[in-house]
């Protein structure tokens, strides 16, 4: 199929054009969001200190996601919630550490906080999984 579609591009055919890079570009996003869910999953993880040097609220939104079922495509929307992270120094490295409402409320810049922090699998990089002690 995929070659199909490369064929028709290359003769000008827009709609094979569009159709292959929405094909790749949906494989590359699902393979990127496997590799990110095996690699930060169920890891285990250590208490460090950190200093809050910054907050981040990201409204709840709604979010259209375009499903294709053969010949129909449908556009669904769907609900994002709010989300509220701390950016953390720890030990020099900056990281992203997801709370809740009332911690994002209560936490001041430069509060020290504990943060539980793991390594990935795959990638061997550091994920933070929350933050305690605000």
């Amino acid at each position: 199929m995929v070659a199909y579609l490369y064929k028709e591009a290359k003769r000008g055919n827009w709609l094979a054009g569009f159709t292959l890079l929405l094909t790749v570009s949906c494989v590359v996003a699902v393979l990127g969001l496997t590799f990110y869910i095996i690699d930060s999953s169920f890891i285990e993880t250590k208490d460090k200190y950190a200093v809050i040097v910054g907050k981040h609220h990201s409204p709840g939104h709604m979010q259209h996601q375009v499903i294709s079922t053969g010949k129909t495509t449908m556009i669904n929307m769907i609900w994002i919630p709010d989300s509220w992270s701390l950016h953390v120094d720890v030990l020099g490295q900056d990281l992203y550490c997801p709370v809740t409402n009332s911690q994002y409320t209560e936490a001041s810049f430069g509060d020290n906080v504990t943060v539980h922090l793991g390594v990935g699998r795959l990638s061997g990089s550091t994920h933070c999984k929350g933050a305690s002690g605000i």
